[in-house]
């Protein structure tokens, strides 16, 4: 049997980009489908490639009798209501906080938040009566990290998280699954229509995007529309009969940082800073740094350190950074040849005994690198 024989669904946002590309999933995988859509051309143009499995049914999401409209059109047509995907959205009001349009942010709102609500009030309904249902709700890598979207749809998508789990734990007891999906960068014409393309146009800029989106993650391709169609295909199946409340990520990994190779590269450069002996050239592998480390804790006063304390002093506290930054000394680390003789003056044979950006004092413009704070850079004077 196909993942999703029998199930009726309502689709908003259904005629492109990630709509379009889930309505194509769930006829395939044997649901019938309204496709909800203020694109009315395209919208009827989808279904009618679809055949009888698909239905269109004009619906601007922030009007509430529409919502309720596009509702009962599917229970109408096929009887019942199995899944509700919340998925119309656009890119909204932009900008610093400072120059916001109110009334584009209300339009924004309206679409990406009071849509959600209005979906998950009307298919509500009808799901408690029957005792079953899943509603699913496109959120964003917006709405759980900073710096993937605008202010005010970071905050929308924000709030479509927030409110998955508020009524997953309402709508629970009467057998109604409710999740939200947060897709990372997915190639769709949102970002033409975000830059005021027309719809046609929008459509042209999908494969530039897929090559832009592609090295922006550890996945290294862009984002598609069936990514997000196989995780809503799963979430409205009963393979996910025991999920309810979740937002399930799908962004090929752009939420877990900043990218490890561009770490290392980043690493490698700061360490090439460091002019000590022999570090004629940025380190290229795991023994040039732990050696240069090991050098750089000599020449600050310290020992050579042995191989269990170097690694938990070195590697765990971040290498060169965790030398410089350790308030205390290292188990292992003795005292150098730096120590004061007797009678010779201490502030004297300290500033001798290390290189200017390690002793105290303000920094000056032609140290190699960065000081850090007084407290610290007395640190290699222990």
């Amino acid at each position: 049997m196909a993942q999703l024989e029998g199930k009726v669904a309502v689709i908003t946002g259904g005629a492109s980009g990630i709509g379009e590309g889930t309505v194509r999933k769930f006829v395939g995988s044997g649901a019938r489908v309204v496709i909800s859509d203020v694109q009315d051309a395209r919208g009827q143009k989808l279904a009618e490639e679809l055949g009888p499995s698909a239905s269109f049914y004009h619906t601007d999401v922030a009007e509430e009798e529409e919502v309720r409209a596009a509702v009962a059109h599917a229970v109408q047509k096929w009887g019942r209501l199995d899944v509700m995907f919340n998925n119309a959205g656009y890119g909204g009001v932009s900008g610093s906080i400072c120059d916001v349009d109110m009334a584009q942010y209300d339009a924004t709102v309206a679409v990406l938040l009071r849509g959600v609500v209005l979906g998950m009030k009307h298919a509500g309904r009808v799901m408690k009566d029957q005792g079953s249902g899943s509603i699913i709700s496109t959120a964003s890598v917006a709405g759980v990290g900073i710096g993937f979207g605008p202010h005010v749809y970071s905050a929308a998508k924000a709030a479509v998280i927030h409110l998955t789990k508020s009524v997953a734990n309402e709508l629970g007891e009467s057998g109604v699954r409710v999740n939200a999906i947060c897709p990372g960068g997915i190639a769709t014409p949102i970002f033409g229509k975000g830059m005021g393309l027309s719809a046609e146009q929008a459509d042209l800029t999908v494969e530039l995007m897929k090559d832009r989106l592609a090295m922006g993650q550890p996945i290294r391709r862009a984002g598609l529309p069936e990514d997000i169609a196989n995780a809503a295909a799963w979430l409205a199946s009963d393979e996910a009969s025991f999920v309810t409340g979740h937002a399930l990520v799908v962004d090929g990994g752009i939420t877990t940082g900043r990218l490890w190779s561009e770490r290392q590269q980043a690493s490698e450069a700061r360490l090439a800073q460091f002019k000590l002996p022999g570090n004629t050239r940025a380190t290229r592998t795991t023994r040039e740094i732990h050696s240069n480390q090991q050098r750089f804790a000599t020449y600050c006063g310290l020992r050579t350190m042995r191989g269990a304390h170097a690694g938990s002093g070195c590697a765990r506290t971040g290498g060169l950074a965790g030398v410089i930054r350790s308030s205390t000394p290292l188990r292992g680390a003795r005292r150098g040849p730096s120590r004061r003789r007797a009678g010779a003056p201490a502030d004297q044979h300290a500033r001798a005994s290390v290189p200017t950006w390690c002793s105290p004092g303000p920094p000056s413009a032609d140290r190699n690198v960065r000081s850090a704070p007084a407290a610290t850079e007395e640190r290699c004077l222990r």
